[in-house]
């Protein structure tokens, strides 16, 4: 878990500490030396794991949690697995499997028709840059890239910081528009506090 900012207060001082603090198990000296500490952010549960690899048993009962509900209503949430793409291709994205070509042009078949029939915009995660990559790459050489474009245009998140807010600015515009995809990564620079409300996503 990270940390940032952190404050250390004592009678007479108090001192900021901008940036990331990695908190190793049970051992990290912000909480050895600090009087309260606060660790904030979205994905943070199970709180029982995230405890037991902060601090020490005997300090567990200290700890105090407390969580929002979620600004989605369970009602318009629905989670669906696709085992299989158009073609009757079984999807095993595992390491050994997602580089297959077949896989790789029935995934973006899934794409494409997502892209004809949901409205705004349609955010896909890969695990890795590297495969996120991959794919654009058999997707532009086989022509399903233009396929997908065909309905609406793809974005790619960038690895370069400096370009993220105009792949983004570009990503709203034109999915309030029109519809848009944007390739994303998990663990990525779009994984994390970006709110993909409405049409964005």
């Amino acid at each position: 878990a990270s940390l940032t900012p952190w404050c250390r207060s004592s009678q007479r001082t108090k001192t900021l500490l901008q940036g990331n603090a990695y908190l190793a198990p049970g051992q990290h000296q912000i909480l050895v030396e600090a009087r309260a500490v606060i660790i904030a952010g979205g994905t943070m549960q199970p709180f029982d794991a995230l405890k037991a690899a902060l601090v020490d048993a005997e300090c567990i009962a200290r700890v105090r949690t407390f969580a929002c509900g979620h600004v989605v209503d369970a009602a318009r949430v629905r989670v669906l697995a696709v085992a299989r793409g158009p073609a009757g291709t079984t999807l095993d994205y595992r390491f050994g499997s997602r580089s297959s070509t077949i896989v790789a042009h029935d995934t973006a078949a899934v794409l494409r028709n997502l892209a004809r029939t949901v409205r705004g915009g349609i955010v896909v995660f890969f695990p890795s840059y590297a495969y996120c990559e991959e794919l654009r790459k058999k997707w532009e050489q086989s022509g399903d890239l233009a396929r997908i474009g065909a309905s609406r245009p793809v974005f790619v998140e960038p690895r370069r910081t400096n370009e993220m807010e105009r792949i983004l600015s570009q990503y709203r515009a034109a999915a309030c528009e029109q519809g848009a995809v944007l390739l994303c990564v998990v663990g990525g620079k779009l994984s994390e506090g970006i709110n993909f409300n409405d049409d964005l996503g």
